[in-house]
């Protein structure tokens, strides 16, 4: 049977399990790696030794050892965390990747850049984590082996996995952390401390016994932050995954070396980040000391793509001549004689396109890929929703020419479009804009409720009318609006006043901000109920921003009343084996029609031919 199976049966003895990446020891690791092909590198993880010929030159180099019943969960390079895939194809794909091959021990690496990791770098910089795995049941038939890799049962308690949204705004959902306790009692975990387990992934993941341990369900991933234990508990404090989003952007700064004659005031600055269309930003001087007939203004950062184009620019104000300068657009710099700017270095600004990617959704798929090296293939994403959601993603300007989080740009990205980013369960990131005619995946019927429901309104959250700011003039600060009226009427006799919301975005047409409007007015327009609710582990499968079909405010022995109910926050108690919906409802259920018919009595036995015919009513059941 399937994990879709057992979760459905009215008694299973369920089985949680948690897989650690404990680097590999000193002795064990890597000596030598061989070129498979450019960028790709690999050894053999097996006891014995490596005959390597270099030029005619035959030498014998012993193999890393992985310990027998182990496999490969991680890899980290110079600290940072390379992306497991499974197949070749996603390995040539992918760079800073790993495919390990349980069968035959062989593990991948590509490195970035086609780097040769021998001459690059050492090799004591490859952090392989070596899978050790714990559990709180064990198997009927395989016992403590689980996909024939041994694991402890000492998992005392595991936290709470938990995803939720604001009813009404979107963006990247918060980090949600957790701590897992063991057993300590004969201090196995007492020398835990030299496991170097800082920061290395952990693995959530629920069966039942008998079921193939391929087949269990996985959370949405953690790293470890810290632990503490005493003489009886070892307990593991977990951040989520996400947590690997939230490197400095812009990562390259300003400096003497790169530009002598720069101001000091701007030395350390970051190189501004530019998606998009953006207006009137400020261009820094890269030869402000310099005596010089022409000056330079930096645009932004060309590591990875050229300006895409330099519309105007503005001294003081004032519209410069498209004569009076130059532009390079491969590296990002305007140039102007000092006759125009002498007395204006600080002045100069300019209306640019830089990377020509505007689609709120493209451009935050573009800066994980850059930045947090997330390729967009399956390994790493649902693909199919996230081009779903990108296909009604708005156009944005994004200008980041401060220090900020990843996540923070992509809140901003998924906010502009009304889309929730976030990990699935098993890992992968997807994206979900809001939309009211969602179609449900799953009815939840009254029997199913484990307890009475906890009902609640906020009506402060009304809104009569909303303000979209929205194409920012970055030297000015201030922006285009969108102001939208349209319901004050209707929202003033339901709640008896008026309330007005100003809010700031990337957006960058008056399309867009427009369109956000309206979606905010949806939401704000009327408050609906939020009801909290309970189910058991059947319904383990349900992800943030579903719709379902149910009726969670009735009382038992009441008619349902049917409604569609979007999920907007779920807790997955894995040792309780209980999930916590909490839902905001959407609109009213109205069941389908369903295309019926009642066979008639045989009146008089009318025979046609040599078939008997009775009278058939058709109708709407």
């Amino acid at each position: 049977m399937s994990f879709s199976t057992f979760k459905n049966l009215a008694a299973s003895k369920k089985i949680i399990t948690i897989e650690i990446d404990i680097p590999m020891k000193g002795e064990q690791n890597l000596t030598r790696l061989i070129n498979y092909e450019p960028g790709i590198w690999f050894t053999t993880l097996t006891p014995g030794n490596i005959i390597v010929i270099d030029g005619g030159v035959i030498s014998v180099v012993p193999n890393p050892v992985i310990d027998d019943g182990y496999d490969i969960g991680s890899v980290k390079v110079s600290g940072t965390d390379y992306v497991h895939v499974i197949t070749f194809e996603d390995l040539r794909l992918q760079e800073e990747s790993y495919l390990y091959d349980l069968e035959t021990t062989k593990l991948y690496i590509h490195f970035l850049d086609y780097h040769q990791p021998v001459s690059d770098w050492a090799i004591s910089r490859i952090l392989i984590g070596q899978t050790t795995g714990y559990c709180d049941k064990i198997d009927s038939i395989n016992g403590a082996y689980f996909d024939g890799r041994y694991f402890e049962p000492r998992i005392k308690n595991v936290p709470a996995i938990s995803k939720s949204k604001d009813p009404i705004y979107f963006g990247l959902h918060k980090f949600q952390g957790g701590n897992i306790s063991f057993d300590n009692y004969d201090g196995h975990f007492d020398k835990f401390r030299d496991a170097n387990i800082f920061r290395q992934p952990a693995r959530l993941k629920l069966g039942f016994d008998t079921l193939p341990y391929f087949d269990f369900w996985q959370g949405p991933g953690y790293y470890i932050e810290n632990y503490q234990r005493d003489f009886s508990q070892f307990t593991l404090k977990l951040q989520d995954v996400r947590k690997a989003l939230s490197m400095p952007i812009p990562p390259n700064v300003f400096t003497k070396a790169a530009y002598p004659y720069i101001d000091d005031d701007n030395v350390g600055k970051p190189k501004r980040i530019l998606y998009g269309r953006k207006r009137n930003i400020p261009l820094v001087c890269l030869n402000e000391t310099q005596s010089t007939s022409t000056y330079q203004f930096f645009i932004c950062d060309t590591q990875y793509y050229p300006v895409h184009a330099v519309h105007s620019v503005y001294v003081d104000n004032e519209l410069l001549s498209p004569g009076n300068y130059s532009v390079n657009l491969n590296t990002g710099i305007i140039s102007i004689s000092s006759t125009y700017v002498s007395d204006n270095l600080d002045s100069v600004t300019a209306d640019v396109t830089g990377v020509n990617i505007k689609n709120s959704l493209a451009v935050a798929k573009d800066l994980i890929y850059n930045y947090g090296n997330i390729s967009f293939i399956p390994a790493n994403y649902d693909t199919r929703e996230w081009n779903i959601a990108q296909a009604n993603g708005r156009e944005v300007g994004l200008c980041i020419d401060e220090q900020i989080e990843l996540n923070k740009s992509i809140e901003k990205l998924g906010d502009a479009s009304d889309t929730l980013i976030f990990p699935k369960d098993g890992g992968k990131y997807s994206a979900r804009n809001y939309d009211e005619n969602r179609t449900p995946v799953r009815r939840i019927y009254s029997d199913e409720w484990m307890d009475v429901p906890k009902i609640s309104i906020d009506w402060s959250q009304f809104l009569s009318s909303v303000r979209i700011d929205y194409d920012k003039d970055e030297a000015e600060d201030k922006f285009r609006s969108y102001l939208n009226t349209d319901y004050e009427e209707e929202v003033f006799k339901r709640y008896k006043s008026k309330q007005f919301k100003a809010i700031e975005t990337i957006l960058a047409t008056e399309a867009g901000a427009k369109s956000k409007s309206e979606t905010i007015m949806k939401l704000s327009k009327f408050i609906p109920e939020v009801v909290k609710r309970k189910v058991k582990t059947q319904h383990i499968d349900i992800e943030i921003m579903d719709f379902i079909i149910a009726s969670p405010h009735t009382r038992v022995g009441q008619t349902e009343q049917p409604g569609v109910w979007e999920i907007i926050g779920i807790t997955k108690n894995l040792t309780k084996a209980e999930i916590e919906l909490t839902m905001r409802w959407v609109k009213t259920y109205i069941e389908p029609e369903v295309l019926d018919y009642q066979q008639g009595i045989l009146w008089g036995l009318k025979i046609f031919g040599d078939k008997l015919h009775s009278e058939t009513i058709w109708g709407i059941s």
